[in-house]
This record gives structure tokens, C-alpha cells and sequence, in this order.
């Protein structure tokens, strides 16, 4: 609370901005384009627009988002091993 007083509320606002990891921003903007991709697939198989390609897509984005997601725990894995 003294800080408040001190810095000011913008200043303690922006300081706990600074604090956010930027993996976790970067993960979670990929996990929404990847949302948005599984939609337009998705939207596609429903309309059955060649289905060969957009199985392969599919699987595609499946690897790839499971990369992203558990890129963390690799990194770890190997830094720590």
C-alpha cells in the first residue's frame, strides 16, 4: 500500500504489466489462432472441401499445438536432465 502512496497507481499498474512472462503470452496468442484454424477446418469438413488436404491440415495443427503446449515441459526436460 505505501508503494501505492509512493510511485503512484499507473507506475504499480505497469510495474505488475512488466511482470507477465512473455512464453505465456506467446503460448496463449497461439492457442487461439490454433482455436481459429480447427474452426475454419472443421467448417470445411462440414462442407466436405477436399477432405484430403484438410485431414492433412488437421493433423498438421494437431502436432504443431502439441509442440507449443508442451514446449515448456521439454526444454525443462532436457536443461534438467
Amino acid at each position: 500500500m505505501q508503494r501505492l502512496r509512493e510511485e503512484g497507481l499507473l507506475l504499480a499498474l505497469l510495474d505488475g504489466v512488466a511482470e507477465v512472462h512473455h512464453e505465456h503470452v506467446v503460448r496463449d496468442v497461439a492457442n487461439m489462432s490454433f482455436l481459429f484454424i480447427l474452426l475454419y477446418i472443421g467448417y470445411m469438413i462440414m462442407l466436405k472441401v477436399e477432405t484430403t488436404g484438410t485431414i492433412r491440415m488437421l493433423v498438421g495443427v494437431v502436432i504443431v499445438a502439441l509442440l507449443v503446449n508442451f514446449s515448456f515441459f521439454f526444454t525443462r526436460a532436457v536443461i534438467d536432465a
